[in-house]
């Protein structure tokens, strides 16, 4: 009942989307994943693939099939760095159960890891400030599912081609290794030559695989940096803080050279009194103005 309530705050068209996502495999949510982050997640990018095999093995491990309960997950953010304590564990796991179910698959469980700069992508688009303490790595930070689902399904504006390419073929590539891996684990459990057949076709595998992905990282690496070179180089929230700054500065300007005017304004002022015969009394708002110039309290 509570899962109910908590998904009429959502749009029903996107929490479709994601539970539709939920079904596929790690490889594949990995992989929905990076094709949304691909330019706010930079080098990182390669990171994200490991936390997906570390991820797989983890559910193995576990005994679970393509996800796993709020406990384990918890127990899997620990490991990988995200120190928090029980309560915070326990809170922001369910912030992004978006299918509300009480377990955790991969691409919720990196919608946690990433909570910050998937938020600050999301304020970053729209030319805002996140209103966020995001200073503690995001430790704390709940209520924020809209946010994260939204800026999960809005993808780069026109994913250049060689670069959706190089994601298509670095993920059939990985999947079709894993497929055959797993075909010759089994028969390197079989007793005899089959066994040992098998055993070093995976050294041969792995070996060969290794080199193979390296070369398609470097394929990948290359066309996402041809597409931020296009794009100005940029993410949203790197074009927000290089505005924002602009701003700032234009701020700290405008304000010296107001107190620069009214300094003007009352030398004049001192100069023309200079001049005449009688002292003049100095009108009180000069007298303001002269303060303001000098930058003192009135």
């Amino acid at each position: 009942m509570a899962g109910l309530a908590a998904r009429k705050s959502f749009d029903n068209a996107l929490l479709s989307k994601f539970d539709k996502a939920l079904l596929d495999d790690t490889d594949a949510q990995c992989e929905l994943f990076l094709k949304s982050f691909i330019f706010d997640l930079g080098d990182e990018w390669k990171k994200v693939v490991e936390l997906s095999t570390s991820f797989k093995k983890f559910l193995v491990d576990a005994g679970d099939e393509n996800d796993c309960s709020c406990i384990q997950a918890a127990h899997f953010l620990q490991k990988n760095g995200k120190t928090r304590t029980g309560l915070q564990r326990k809170e922001e796991l369910r912030d992004v159960d978006l299918n509300f179910d009480d377990r955790i698959s991969f691409l919720e469980y990196l919608l946690l890891h990433y909570k910050p700069m998937i938020l600050k992508a999301y304020y970053g688009r729209r030319e805002k400030s996140c209103p966020y303490d995001l200073t503690k790595g995001g430790v704390g930070v709940t209520g924020v599912g809209n946010e994260l689902l939204t800026e999960l399904f809005t993808f780069p504006a026109g994913l250049p081609a060689d670069l959706q390419r190089a994601l298509d073929e670095f993920f059939a590539t990985k999947r079709a290794r894993a497929k055959k891996l797993e075909k010759l684990n089994k028969k390197a459990a079989l007793p005899g030559v089959r066994g040992l057949t098998a055993k070093n076709e995976i050294a041969q595998l792995l070996s060969q695989s290794s080199t193979e992905m390296n070369r398609l990282e470097i394929t990948l690496n290359a066309a996402k940096r041809r597409a931020m070179k296009k794009s100005g180089g940029e993410t949203a929230s790197e074009a927000l803080a290089k505005k924002q700054a602009v701003e700032e500065a234009k701020k700290v300007s405008d304000r010296k050279a107001a107190r620069a005017r009214l300094k003007a304004k009352a030398a004049m002022f001192d100069q023309s009194s200079k001049d005449g015969s009688n002292q003049r009394r100095i009108p009180s708002f000069l007298k303001k103005s002269r303060a303001m110039a000098d930058g003192k309290e009135v």
